[in-house]
């Protein structure tokens, strides 16, 4: 009976290894398996070792559950709406439980849950234990713990540790701490699911590694180095990307860069192989999302060079950036006569370059400012002009 009732909720597999039933202590099934095929290309699957209902089934079945949950009655494909409609179903699935007559607590232990995404994404949460109960009013009161999250088979999150509060209108997540990156995580905020709103979110991250970070995001993004500190938060806004009111700041230490795109495109126009490792004692940013895209305003610091940026990235991981930075006689000093002659001189004896940088990340294009491009044009004249008189004077 247990199996009809989920495939009428929509799973298209159900499994279970035991379900025991008792009319005073309520419901317990063990080891069960639910998936389900969204799309060609993008699926999901929840596996629990021990899901408990500790419910009295008399006062339930007294209070109308019974004709709740009739195995053939026809039902909404839930567990299609869960992804695609994740506010109304969470909704629907919290109201049911806190009005279930009879019911005191659910224990959930060993929870795996996955989800394999179109584009190629793979998420996958283990080792998730929920305890909740019921509290005064339409209210679930518990804590949840997650032993990992992995993107792409890299662990990104771990240990996390959670105070929940649910009613329909919404979830409260209290002193979620855990480890981010190898580095420390607090969170906590609040979803309004009746306005499908972000309502006073914040999220602090200290010290998560960036190597990490590198080895998580792609391989040809480059190899990167150091620690980084973000602080961000959340006003109250619609739960979707083009209408999220979100602004916070970015500090990373010890940073180093190689052989990223935008440093091959630099490589590339200023013939500079030097500029393929850059290492940076401090790189400093704000952000604020808006329209979609995430502003930036960004300052970096090292022994090669300082730079500042103003611009956008967007979800699609375009960039528009405007760039200025200082370089310093060590690094001037090793650059082709022509790249150094283009480069404009500052009064300390340093050099300064300006370009904007756009396009894909992975394939960045670096547009320089037109000074730099007619003093390099101007070196370049020059150098062949010496070259041809050199010629002449030889041949006399």
């Amino acid at each position: 009976m247990a199996r009809e009732i989920i495939h009428s909720y929509g799973a298209d597999s159900a499994l279970f290894g035991n379900v025991s039933v008792s009319l005073w202590s309520g419901i317990r099934i063990r080891d069960s398996f639910l998936s389900k095929k969204i799309s060609q290309d993008s699926s999901y699957w929840v596996q629990i070792d021990d899901l408990r209902f500790r419910m009295n089934l008399l006062f339930a079945a007294v209070g109308g559950v019974a004709g709740r949950i009739t195995p053939h009655e026809q039902r909404a494909d839930y567990f299609y709406k869960i992804l695609n409609s994740p506010f109304e179903t969470t909704a629907e699935g919290i109201e049911k439980l806190s009005t279930t007559t009879g019911l005191r607590r659910i224990d959930v232990s060993g929870l795996s849950f996955r989800v394999l995404c179109e584009k190629g994404t793979d998420v996958y949460l283990r080792g998730g234990d929920v305890r909740l109960r019921k509290s005064w009013g339409r209210t679930l009161k518990g804590a949840l713990r997650l032993e990992e999250v992995r993107l792409n088979d890299k662990k990104v999150v771990r240990d996390l540790r959670s105070s929940l509060l649910l009613r329909e209108s919404g979830i409260r997540v209290r002193s979620a701490r855990g480890e981010l990156l190898n580095g420390r995580l607090r969170l906590g905020g609040a979803i309004d699911l009746k306005k499908k709103t972000l309502t006073r979110a914040n999220v602090e991250i200290r010290g998560s590694d960036l190597q990490v970070l590198s080895g998580v995001i792609d391989d040809k993004t480059g190899e990167l180095s150091g620690k980084v500190d973000v602080s961000i938060r959340v006003d109250e806004s619609v739960a979707d990307i083009d209408s999220l009111i979100i602004s916070g700041e970015l500090r990373a230490r010890d940073v180093q860069l190689k052989e990223f795109s935008f440093q091959r495109s630099l490589v590339s126009n200023m013939v500079a192989p030097v500029l393929s490792r850059l290492a940076f004692r401090e790189i400093s940013s704000e952000f604020e999302i808006k329209s979609g895209k995430v502003m930036t305003e960004t300052r970096g610091y090292g022994d090669q060079l300082d730079f500042t940026a103003s611009g956008w990235i967007n979800p699609e991981l375009y960039i528009d950036q405007q760039v200025e930075a200082t370089l310093y006689q060590a690094i001037v000093s090793e650059l082709p006569r022509v790249a150094a002659s283009s480069l404009e001189s500052t009064d300390d004896g340093n050099a300064m370059v300006r370009c904007r940088l756009f396009g894909k990340v992975y394939q960045p294009a670096i547009e320089l400012e037109r000074g730099t491009v007619r003093r390099a044009v101007g070196a370049a004249v020059d150098d062949v002009g010496q070259g041809i008189r050199s010629i002449f004077r030889t041949r006399r």
